[in-house]
């Protein structure tokens, strides 16, 4: 960072554009004949013609953007990709302006309209010359007197070269088409410039190397172009294009630009991380290695007070940086560094109004400045330099450094100072979701497939705004499976205080049970004032029809035979101190499978997943007693979790307490059944990586000896190694499919784990009547939702978690400070042995949480602790205080030991000393 500052001449602000390297020129185009004028082009197809007054003597107000220092704008229907400067018509020689876009390039001159009888000042209009209709999509041009051709008056014409996005490059001789030619290595296109003194292009393939191409080459490849029209489409054929000279760059390209002066010629070339300079044949000149990321490049002459271009052998040039940064270069030497108000994605060196060495800067959005650099630093004010003229007051410094001392004690002991919140509200983040479901299901690409109804989805409306303005806005949207979000990524490059409004569809995709409905959409960006960055969130639950349906009546389920595998009905039940409600209260989305006959039952249905029927039944009799069944445990998680949770806010509406018990025994072997086929598919993946890489070494190991007998001057049989290499690659794409396989069972299975445990966690919180706290605290150790790496799963993961929760949480072992550390492999059993001993404690009366009795034991444990502490220093303090009272008095006699008495409590407690040192409240001194 400088402690220099650019100096504003004169600055406009942006009109919400868009704009790009290539929308700056700084040249004459008839205006004045002495005068340049600063024109732009933008992305929204603004192109604007400024002749600015300026002058350095002028205050900050005047400094701005006038309305007569734009002398012409036009809109055009389509984006300015570049504009340039040049005698561009064979039937003048003035300057016009060439504009490029996207499928057209147009050739305009600057007029003067005025008629004698204006009294407002001139007027200007551009008048249409000539335009080229482009086959192709346009990316950059550039211009130059190609072939050395001339004007009658031996001054030269410049023609016009267009790089398409495919690499094609069609030249242009003033109201003609003259050739097009394809550049071989072009995915990617790259800023492409000519070279006058040697009649070549330099340009940038998409290998990053940097290639220079002869015009004399274009041209005869040009002619051999073979079209071949039918209908729209054209079939070109051309000869392979080879380069003059080639650099491997090695690093993707900025910007190039190409500087010739006493007849030395140097090409220019701005990287990501370094710079390059060539000669005209690519031979390296000298090479600077950059501690930043640049963003423009601009080369010039240096002029003397008399305007002439001083001849020097070094190479002169800026270099600004995305810091905000601008460096001034001779060769490889920085001589000057300033800081510029904004990131400009070009940069120039011109002659404005009579002034030499003005720097024109343009930013991505519009803002124009013409600026100095100026050798006095920003912060040396008038006022700053009186006080910095004073001698230094060390006493005013030290009380100083005390009273700052003093506040960041206070703020870190929090004793009272009122932190006042900042008034920045941010991003803030709005979410829209509709009671109901889309009528037209929206989801594209699904797994899923139903036999009578249609997989749903539902659309939700993002709203975004910042009041102080935010740039760079990524928001992510996550959700868990098999619920998607489409889309899930979304950018803007800026927001302000108008609301921007998103909608995101969400629908389920693959075949997991739904664990969660939750929903969490994550923004980062940047403040525009200081580039701050920061983070929002904001979270939202979806419905849960949209992952569940009305099931199957109770009287078809009775009726319908079962398959001896899934006899055994998975049942909860769960007790309450209330009497039984109309489950349709509760669950109005699946009223449809309610029928009075069958009591006070309603079933319900996952989506994609007909054979599994979930069961809701209240008590026949009134008591408090709800029975859930389905045919296993992973799939009443969900809409047990909804269960409680309606059941509660339907008695706090009505001002109840509720209490929920579950008294049954918890499914301990079920989740241990379902924790072995988790492990058994960890440990088959696992086998079969290695059966995998085991099989590429052998494939690897066949191709080396197959390369050594075709190298052989006399080739033996291969020996079936041609039928081994195929065999061997069979065997690859067979494990590789298996494996892929497996990792989607093992996905499901590890969803179906989560749920099982997050149900195992719910029954054990209404077993034992857990807290919020305590409910908490066994949801972080049981419930993992993250998926397996290669060294830790599921199981490591929950073994660790539970073990030290139980030493460390349980009344016994509190005070112990050792964690169980993460190892592997466990198996079930030992988890089984984690939970029943945590299960046993539970049963004995231990409490997850400290009880308040406990917690005012421990309090008051620590205080005596505290007190006999500083009881204990204050008696050493005493007696080092008695023996420094008279240092003139004679040293006492020394008595045998034991002979000295010791003062009582009382005594201590009494004594002077000991006050003063608990006024003080043992505050240590801030030296």
């Amino acid at each position: 960072m400088s402690l220099f500052k650019t100096r504003d001449l004169w600055t406009i602000s942006g009109e919400n554009d868009l704009f790009d390297q290539g929308c700056l020129k700084v040249a004459n185009i008839g205006v004045n004949k002495n005068l340049n004028s600063i024109i732009t082009g933008s992305y929204n197809g603004y192109l604007r013609i400024y002749n600015p007054s300026l002058n350095k003597d002028k205050n900050e107000s005047e400094k701005s953007f006038k309305g007569n220092d734009l002398i012409c704008e036009v809109s055009f229907p389509s984006p300015i990709i570049q504009i340039e400067i040049g005698k561009f018509n064979s039937m003048s020689k003035k300057n016009h302006v060439a504009v490029l876009m996207p499928r057209k390039l147009a050739v305009y001159e600057l007029t003067n309209t005025n008629d004698g009888n204006v009294e407002h000042g001139n007027q200007f209009k551009l008048k249409f010359i000539y335009e080229h209709q482009l086959e192709r999509s346009a990316f950059s041009m550039c211009k130059g007197p190609f072939g050395g051709m001339t004007g009658p008056n031996s001054e030269p014409h410049e023609y016009i070269c267009v790089q398409s996005m495919d690499g094609t490059l069609s030249i242009f001789e003033y109201e003609s088409f003259s050739l097009s030619c394809f550049l071989p290595k072009v995915l990617i296109p790259f800023p492409i410039k000519y070279i006058a003194k040697t009649d070549c292009f330099v340009t940038v393939n998409s290998s990053w190397e940097l290639e220079v191409y002869s015009y004399q080459t274009l041209a005869t490849s040009g002619k051999t172009f073979e079209r071949q029209s039918s209908g729209d489409s054209s079939i070109v054929k051309s000869k392979r294009i080879q380069p003059a000279y080639s650099y491997n760059l090695g690093e993707s390209v900025i910007d190039i630009e190409v500087f010739t002066q006493n007849n030395n010629c140097s090409i220019l070339v701005l990287g990501e991380r370094n710079l390059f300079c060539f000669n005209e044949m690519c031979n390296l000149r000298f090479m600077k290695k950059f501690d930043f990321n640049p963003s423009a490049l601009c080369v010039y002459p240096l002029i003397s007070q008399d305007g002439s271009i001083i001849n020097t052998n070094t190479l002169n040039f800026l270099i600004t940086t995305h810091s905000k940064n601008l460096f001034v270069h001779e060769d490889v030497k920085v001589k000057w560094a300033a800081q510029l108000n904004y990131v400009p994605v070009q940069i120039c060196v011109a002659k404005i109004n009579e002034i030499n060495g003005v720097i024109v800067t343009l930013s991505e959005d519009g803002k124009l400045e013409c600026s100095y650099l100026g050798t006095e630093p920003a912060f040396l004010n008038p006022l700053l330099k009186e006080e910095a003229s004073k001698p230094f007051n060390f006493e005013s410094a030290e009380q100083e450094y005390r009273n700052l001392q003093s506040q960041i004690k206070n703020a870190i002991m929090n004793t009272g100072m009122v932190v006042t919140p900042s008034r920045k509200t941010g991003l803030i983040m709005s979410i829209d979701v509709p009671s109901k479901l889309d009528v037209l299901s929206r989801n594209l690409e699904t797994e899923l497939t139903d036999p009578i109804d249609p997989i749903p989805s539902i659309n939700c409306k993002l709203s975004l705004k910042c009041m102080e303005g935010a740039q760079n806005v990524r928001v992510v949207v996550n959700c868990k499976p098999p619920l998607v979000a489409v889309p899930d990524n979304i950018c803007f490059a800026s927001i302000n205080a108008i609301a921007y409004e998103q909608e995101i569809c969400f629908y389920p995709k693959t075949q997991h049970i739904p664990s969660s409905l939750d929903v969490s959409i994550c923004a980062s960006y940047c403040y525009m004032a200081n580039g701050a960055p920061r983070v929002a969130e904001c979270r939202f639950k979806l419905p849960l029809k949209l992952v569940m349906k009305a099931g199957q009546q109770g009287s078809k389920v009775e009726s319908e035979p079962k398959e001896p595998s899934k006899s055994q009905i998975k049942k909860i039940t769960i007790e309450t101190n209330r009497s039984c409600v109309n489950l349709t209260e509760i669950f109005p989305e699946f009223a449809a499978s309610y029928i009075p006959a069958n009591g006070n039952v309603i079933s319900a249905q996952f989506y994609g997943m007909a054979s599994m029927n979930i069961i809701i039944q209240a008590a026949k009799s009134g008591i408090g007693r709800y029975r859930l069944q389905s045919d296993n445990y992973e799939s009443l998680w969900l809409i047990s979790k909804e269960f409680v949770t309606r059941l509660n806010a339907f008695y706090t509406k009505q001002s109840q307490t509720l209490e929920l018990v579950y008294q049954e025994n918890l499914p301990t072997e079920d989740l241990r059944m379902i924790i072995d086929k988790h492990l058994d598919l960890r440990y088959r993946i696992e086998n079969q990586k290695e059966h995998l890489e085991k099989s590429c070494s052998q494939f690897r190991a066949v191709q080396k000896q197959m390369l050594v007998k075709f190298k052989d001057k006399s080739p033996n049989s291969l020996d079936n190694m041609d039928a081994l290499l195929e065999a061997t690659y069979r065997q690859i794409v067979t494990l590789a499919d298996t494996l892929i396989d497996t990792q989607k069972e093992l996905d499901l299975v590890t969803n179906c784990l989560n749920c099982t445990s997050s149900l195992y966690v719910l029954l054990i919180s209404m077993a034992f009547k857990f807290s919020k706290e305590g409910l908490e605290m066994l949801e972080a150790a049981m419930t993992i939702q993250s998926g397996d790496t290669s060294e830790y799963g599921w199981e490591e993961m929950v073994n660790a978690a539970v073990s030290s929760m139980v030493k460390f949480y349980f009344k016994n072992s509190r005070d112990s400070t050792s964690f169980q550390q993460i190892k592997g492999p466990v198996d079930s059993s030992k988890i089984e042995k984690q939970l029943k001993s945590f299960l046993a404690k539970l049963e004995s009366g231990s409490s997850l949480v400290p009880t308040r009795k406990e917690k005012t034991e421990k309090e008051t444990g620590e205080m005596i602790r505290n007190n006999s502490e500083r009881i204990e220093k204050a008696a050493y303090e005493y007696f080092d205080s008695g023996s420094r009272k008279n240092p003139s008095s004679k040293e006492p006699e020394k008595k045998s030991f034991g002979t000295t008495k010791l003062p009582t409590f009382e005594e201590l407690m009494a004594s002077e000393e000991y006050q003063d040192k608990n006024e003080s409240n043992y505050e240590l001194d801030d030296d």
